[in-house]
């Protein structure tokens, strides 16, 4: 593969997971909406997942889909405060979930086995797990707890789009010492 799409890959994967992270509102409209991070995140999809390609392409497209309704609910409040609105963000958050562990899974598997990035591939490994395990206690209603765990979700997010940025300076270096 060449080293150029990977490079852009992981540039694009990285700007894509800071789009999901920070949230910048002008009179309370978002104006960097997660699900162009999302789309970013599509467009890394050909070059980092072998395996189940067709379940992640769908799952993050029903993200990009589900971020792009919650956008236009958050600017026209079209489900309103109610039950439905609740069922949404939920559904929302379960498909993020299930989205970025299998997306993750398949980075780590594109690091360890397509570039031999073994070091890398262990510490995505590592966030992946504990972002896993933080975003399912997240959706319970504990109070604090969910707070305390909320921030560590999102430094361990922080943490892997440094990671990303790594890779990619990395393979940047590979290419310009004409290792490939």
């Amino acid at each position: 593969m060449e080293k150029i799409k990977i490079e852009k890959a992981f540039s694009y994967a990285f700007w894509g997971m800071l789009l999901l992270i920070f949230n910048i509102n002008i009179n309370g409209i978002n104006i960097l909406p997660g699900f162009i991070g999302y789309i970013m995140l599509l467009m890394t999809l050909d070059t980092f997942v072998a395996k189940r390609k067709e379940l992640i392409d769908t799952l993050c497209i029903a993200c990009i889909g589900i971020n792009a309704l919650d956008w236009i609910d958050n600017i026209f409040n079209l489900l309103g405060d109610g039950l439905i609105s609740v069922l949404f963000n939920y559904l929302a958050r379960f498909a993020a979930i299930a989205f970025m562990v299998l997306y993750l899974t398949e980075v780590i598997r594109f690091l360890r086995e397509d570039m031999n990035y073994d070091e890398e591939g262990a510490k995505l490994q590592s966030y992946r797990d504990i972002l896993f395990i933080g975003e399912l206690i997240a959706l319970l209603p504990l109070g604090v707890i969910t707070l305390i765990v909320v921030v560590v979700c999102l430094i361990v997010l922080i943490m892997i789009c440094v990671l990303f940025y790594q890779i990619k300076k990395r393979v940047t270096e590979e290419l310009r010492n004409g290792e490939y």
